[in-house]
């Protein structure tokens, strides 16, 4: 009976354990997956963008960007690879803040993933190597870990011969994501909808939901109608490798979670039914 006692025992502690680190897991890979997705989004509804910015050309809240698809690449070494290519006019701290930076001033600089430094350079130690993209030599600022076959240049330069898609903007946490969008689209007279991608996993979204009186239920239906709009926008959309990453670590987030939670449900389940068994 004593073992008995002590073989539940250990059961019992081992699921709690079991579940709470996949709770942690979970955890950890929401707020890898938030890094990559924590600004916000905009894309074109026609062809590009037409922006205006501070004279004093110090204004970082936001950039302008664009992803060229599976473009040729050649390293100094001649070396050849084809990968996709997103162009930055502005800070790209707004498009890729989980990493180095690439400021608007330093027009000839680009970052690019481990993976695609072994395919150009034949060594993921290649910070300060050269790569040519249209008859144009950037010079390697950083090597990253993920996402590994990045390739993200600073495109300040050649701005006029880009069109520029899509807008990163940074919003501080404590700000309303919804609001900052719109307020930002209405200054710049943007034609434009946002890409939430933080719509599609989690359940932070829903205090957006919230209208300022809770008792007006057109304001709960219209808020809900834009939020089911976006989330069809941002399951469309043709996401960059940084969105991916991100999107990656918050799937595996809700699967962590969901297999945590199933753990807990399990041990109630058998506690329960061990406990009838006893009546």
């Amino acid at each position: 009976m004593r073992a008995k006692r002590i073989v539940k025992g250990i059961l019992t502690v081992s699921g709690m354990l079991l579940a709470a680190l996949l709770f942690a897991v979970g955890k950890d890979q929401r707020i890898r997956g938030d890094r990559f997705l924590k600004n916000v989004t905009i894309q074109a509804e026609g062809e590009g963008f037409e922006i205006s910015r501070d004279p004093s050309g110090q204004d970082d809240s936001f950039s302008a960007w664009t992803q060229c698809r599976k473009e040729p690449l050649k390293s100094g070494s001649g070396r050849t690879c084809d990968a996709d290519v997103i162009a930055v006019n502005g800070d790209s701290g707004c498009v890729y803040p989980a990493g180095t930076n690439l400021p608007a001033s330093d027009p000839g600089g680009c970052i690019i993933g481990k993976k695609l430094a072994e395919d150009l350079f034949g060594s993921d130690h290649a910070m300060g190597e050269k790569l040519v993209w249209r008859e144009r030599e950037w010079t390697v600022r950083a090597v990253v870990e993920e996402p590994s076959e990045l390739c993200m240049l600073q495109a300040s330069g050649i701005k006029d011969q880009l069109v520029f898609d899509r807008i990163s903007i940074a919003v501080p946490e404590e700000d309303d994501r919804r609001k900052a969008v719109e307020e930002f689209v209405v200054s710049q007279g943007l034609d434009a909808h946002a890409l939430r991608w933080d719509y599609l996993y989690g359940a932070e979204w829903f205090l957006e939901m919230v209208p300022s009186d809770w008792s007006d239920f057109d304001g709960w239906g219209e808020n809900l109608k834009q939020r089911n709009k976006a989330v069809k926008y941002a399951k469309t959309a043709e996401k960059s490798a940084i969105e991916e990453s991100g999107l990656r670590y918050r799937r595996r987030g809700v699967i962590f979670d969901a297999a945590g939670f199933f753990c807990v449900m399990a041990g109630l389940v058998i506690i329960r039914w061990k406990a009838a068994c006893k009546m």
